[in-house]
């Protein structure tokens, strides 16, 4: 279980309104594919990252299981993995497997 502190580090590390490009989720019966795009909505009390994704679902990411790039903000949208020169942070994260 996540404590409270690592909670604020993960608000202040990804604030609301990030743009998130998953790379894999596992452990879900109906998961977002692959190279999805979706802004970060809120983060809940136990750590897990809300995403609006660009197809219309909203699908919750979780630090510790599923795989996911957070989007530079000042880098246009189509800037991605295997793009020279734009910085990518990849995370492995924990899903909770409940869509909002």
């Amino acid at each position: 279980m996540i404590d409270r502190a690592q909670v604020e580090r993960l608000r202040k590390q990804y604030p609301i309104g990030s743009r998130i490009e998953l790379v894999e989720m596992v452990d879900d019966p109906r998961p977002i594919e692959s190279g999805t795009k979706g802004t970060l909505l809120d983060i809940d009390d136990i750590g897990t990252l809300f995403v609006k994704w660009d197809n219309g679902r909203c699908l919750g990411v979780v630090p510790g299981k599923d795989v996911f790039n957070v989007l530079p903000s000042d880098q246009p949208e189509k800037a991605g993995p295997g793009v020279p020169g734009t910085p990518q942070s990849r995370h492995k994260t924990r899903r909770s497997g409940q869509e909002r």
